[in-house]
């Protein structure tokens, strides 16, 4: 008994991949399909493998630390072919390259990581049933930004923010694509008598508080989600907004 615990051991320690993780979100799933420990390298921005070595960004990648570090794989978030994966391949490197735009390229992304570090994907579909449509918030604008009382920085209808909101059964507020910054006339201009505006941010102290919407917009109807993991579109991101709306639902 104790000999077979002892090669499971050695074994389960001997096929542990040391995995590089280029970005905040890629971090997350590792961590959430139960492999930070894998974790060996992350960004400055990445909120989980505390005890990795920073290894820069996905833009500005170092390269000797990356390499000194003997990775049996770098996980890369490229939405289009960049310099990071070109470089790692000529560095003879193993890299899996995931891209995150829509809510699909989220779950495609987490499930490709979770088979190529032998991870259980549970999480997975757990968090895939939850996302269903309702008809809790029929219209929805997700703000991320923008100037306190002058104007306020939007999702367009091109972005991830979008897309989860349409999952979720809501019409998107605006037409437009990119990140529109929008003044307090062309906000009021979109917004119908069931619209809820979304604020998203990563601290408390950058809502805008009560008396800045009345100003701005007195007749805008606003919820918010405060998270450190708001800066980025990834499982937690999801979790959050499909509670958000589960909780208006039922406040109502």
């Amino acid at each position: 008994m104790k000999l077979f615990l002892i090669l499971f051991l050695f074994s389960t320690q001997a096929f542990a991949m040391r995995v590089v993780s280029t970005s905040p979100a890629i971090s997350e799933m590792v961590s959430r399909l139960g492999g930070e420990k894998l974790l060996i390298g992350v960004t400055p921005y990445c909120l989980d493998g505390a005890t990795a070595s920073k290894i820069g960004t996905a833009l500005q990648l170092d390269f000797e630390k990356v390499i000194s570090l003997k990775p049996d794989i770098v996980i890369l978030q490229e939405n289009s072919p960049g310099k990071a994966s070109r470089v790692l391949k000529k560095l003879g490197l193993k890299i899996l390259i995931v891209k995150i735009i829509t809510l699909d390229d989220l779950f495609l992304a987490w499930e490709k990581i979770a088979a190529t570090l032998k991870l259980d994907s549970d999480k997975i579909l757990k968090l895939k049933k939850k996302i269903t449509p309702n008809k809790n918030i029929k219209r929805v604008l997700f703000k991320l930004g923008g100037a306190p009382e002058q104007s306020a920085m939007v999702a367009g209808k091109d972005t991830f923010y979008a897309d989860l909101a349409k999952s979720l059964g809501s019409t998107y507020a605006i037409s437009a694509g990119g990140w529109p910054s929008l003044s307090a006339e062309e906000l009021i201009s979109l917004l119908a008598t069931d619209t809820i505006i979304i604020e998203i941010t990563t601290h408390q102290d950058r809502l805008w508080s009560q008396t800045q919407w009345n100003k701005f917009c007195p007749t805008c109807r606003v919820l918010t989600w405060v998270d450190a993991r708001a800066a980025y579109p990834g499982p937690a991101m999801v979790e959050s907004i499909v509670k958000l709306y589960q909780e208006h639902g039922e406040s109502r």
